[in-house]
């Protein structure tokens, strides 16, 4: 399953998530707040058009690596998972980023965690 192939919109996953953004020779830390097949929206500011890398960590081996662009900033709902609220939700500002680059073996790889993250919810 080619990135190309896939659809402009895929299913989002709401999560917390720590990721590892490069830029250059920097590394950044940031929080993921939801997921899909082509792209995530970070709790972090880079500039539109910006290349990143991110460092996705994934259960069952080593961090998945996914080249990245920033495609906005803006806004996002965050939802939080607290004992005594259902359904809490805040606005997080970051930007939206777009996986390039994916290969089918990482395509797999990701859709395997989400549908685990689906199952889960």
């Amino acid at each position: 399953m080619k990135l190309r192939e896939l659809p402009t919109r895929a299913e989002r996953v709401s999560l917390q998530l720590v990721v590892k953004v490069v830029l250059g020779q920097e590394a950044y830390r940031a929080e993921m707040v939801n997921l899909s097949l082509t792209g995530a929206f970070l709790e972090a500011s880079f500039p539109v058009d910006t290349s990143l890398q991110i460092h996705l960590p994934l259960p069952g081996g080593d961090p998945m690596v996914l080249a990245a662009r920033v495609v906005r900033e803006g806004w996002c709902q965050k939802f939080l998972d607290r004992a005594r609220v259902e359904n809490l939700a805040v606005r997080a500002l970051g930007i939206g980023i777009v996986f390039s680059d994916m290969e089918d073996p990482d395509a797999q790889r990701l859709q395997d965690f989400l549908d685990l993250v689906l199952d889960r919810s």
